[in-house]
């Protein structure tokens, strides 16, 4: 993957050897492409303005983000990643959202960096305060990437991921479409992730469970569209692996009825 600053390539990032055996496909080399454009960007900026150029931010911002994936703050699987480009696509997003949404489905809670670990870890009832203080991790991860990060829809994504479809989400109360669609992608594909993994104080849920708790939100904490599309890549998965389908929505509710 080259590295290019100025249009020129400096220096070539070559991968090889994934710890899991599978190989490298598109979606890989669009995660690829997202990272060097941002490093080449941020660098070429850095040179631009001279002595005035930050370089210790930005080599903090980078430090920060392997920090937080070491800290299992950030997806370390591959399923989010590849859910996050499937979806994409399903939905008919353009490439280069696609790309943008591959990328920010691996970096969206750097900001939880500024939240402490026994707050994250703890299962007592957070105060006012403290709630207010883990609310405010997109906010800090847009201001922490900001050495590297200058696209608009790559910060607002982040921003916006956890506002909710009824508009009772943080942090500015969007509303249905006022919430750009790939935070509304992110944020169903953030909650699944995140019920399904598990956490120190409470067991994951089954992925059966995790879905069924999606779908009920839908319409008020997420998209129904995106919902929509979100299960049907599930399905379509576990057909393509053998497993029986699951019913369709038209299905349970003929199923209710009876």
């Amino acid at each position: 993957m080259p590295l290019k600053i100025g249009g020129e390539t400096v220096r070539v990032v070559y991968v090889i050897n994934k710890t899991t055996g599978i190989p490298f496909d598109a979606d890989d080399l669009n995660l690829l492409v997202a990272i060097a454009r941002r490093i080449g960007q941020a660098v070429e900026r850095v040179r631009a303005a001279g002595e005035s150029g930050d370089i210790p931010a930005m080599l903090t911002t980078v430090r920060a983000i392997v920090r937080a994936r070491r800290s299992h703050l950030l997806p370390g699987s591959r399923r989010g990643f590849k859910l996050a480009a499937d979806l994409g696509r399903g939905l008919k997003l353009e490439p280069e959202d696609v790309e943008i949404l591959g990328y920010v489905a691996k970096i969206h809670d750097v900001g939880m960096l500024s939240v402490a670990d026994d707050l994250l870890l703890s299962d007592r009832r957070w105060t006012e305060a403290e709630r207010r203080r883990v609310e405010g991790h997109p906010q800090a991860g847009v201001q922490l990437l900001k050495p590297i990060e200058i696209a608009s829809r790559v910060n607002a994504t982040i921003l916006s991921h956890h506002e909710h479809f009824d508009g009772h989400g943080y942090p500015r109360g969007l509303k249905g479409e006022e919430i750009p669609l790939l935070a509304r992608i992110l944020a169903v594909l953030d909650a699944y992730e995140s019920m399904t993994a598990g956490r120190p104080y409470r067991e994951p849920f089954s992925e059966e469970d995790a879905v069924a708790e999606i779908r009920r939100c839908a319409g008020t904490q997420f998209d129904p569209r995106v919902v929509e599309e979100f299960v049907r890549i599930l399905r379509s998965r576990e057909e393509s692996n053998g497993a029986p389908p699951r019913p369709s929505e038209s299905e349970l509710n003929r199923d209710a009825v009876r």
